[in-house]
């Protein structure tokens, strides 16, 4: 249904954002630091929970953004190899990572609250949204090497049936989407 896609569509952009951010965070910071970055999705979600619903975070909420905001910080300066742009995607990742659980609870009622849908649509919209990146940074031998290598195309496949199609949920006893 291109019309559910639409009102998808925003939810996917931000998710297929979120992941870019990410992998690019880690290309430019030791993990520990990524996850002191990811952390900020909780200070985040403090602001955009406010800005989109109108309401105060718990002062629980307020003291824990304070020490990861504390932490972010001395490990930004304490880390010598901490390059600016890690920094920068790190704190994206975390905006973008708390903006996409606010958009999941605003897009799920245009697919009857059906996560499963949402997941469905999401995945579909991901792999168009995510294709034009690929091509742009992508040695174009990887690309073409991907089509010589059936193995990896079965793994897609199957992944997929049991991943999040209707084989899939026959398989785990779930109803499917209509």
């Amino acid at each position: 249904d291109s019309a559910v896609a639409l009102r998808v569509l925003p939810y996917t952009i931000v998710y297929s954002s979120m992941l870019i951010s990410s992998n690019v965070c880690l290309q430019y910071v030791h993990a520990s630091s990524y996850q002191i970055a990811r952390a900020l999705h909780l200070i985040f979600s403090g602001v955009l929970t406010r800005l989109f619903f109108g309401t105060t975070p718990p002062p629980s909420q307020l003291i824990a953004c304070a020490v990861i905001t504390a932490g972010y910080v001395g490990g930004a300066a304490t880390n010598a190899d901490f390059a600016p742009a890690g920094l920068a995607t790190g704190v994206l990742s975390g905006l973008l990572t708390a903006a996409n659980a606010i958009l999941v609870k605003q897009t799920l009622p245009a697919v009857g609250y059906d996560s499963w849908r949402l997941q469905y649509y999401n995945t579909l919209l991901t792999s168009l949204v995510l294709l034009p990146p690929l091509v742009v940074v992508s040695p174009w031998e990887r690309l073409l090497g991907l089509s010589l290598a059936p193995e990896a195309w079965l793994l897609i496949v199957v992944g997929g049936l049991l991943g999040d199609s209707r084989w899939g949920r026959w398989m785990r006893g779930t109803k499917a989407h209509t």
